[in-house]
């Protein structure tokens, strides 16, 4: 996991749920789970960060890297969207 992901899971862990999964490797429970939505929304392009709200609706979507501020500000949009 790249710097800016760990720092923003330990930093946000009590209000998202941070699924990080590798599309080469389709027989895991996350790719099981999200690995449609990566398919739709990647278009092939990696890395992909999506925020989705509990019921698995999209919120944002980023393809590319982002730097801990970029995912730190889109996901307290996000959070303030899913309320």
């Amino acid at each position: 996991m790249e710097p800016a992901m760990t720092q923003f899971e330990s930093k946000y862990k009590s209000k998202v749920n941070l699924v990080s999964m590798n599309s080469d490797e389709t027989d895991t429970p996350e790719y099981k789970k999200y690995g449609k939505l990566l398919e739709k929304l990647s278009q092939g392009g990696i890395p992909l960060t999506v925020w989705t709200d509990s019921k698995g609706k999209v919120l944002d979507q980023k393809l590319g890297g982002l730097s801990e501020k970029e995912l730190s500000d889109r996901s307290q949009q996000a959070i303030k969207r899913a309320k």
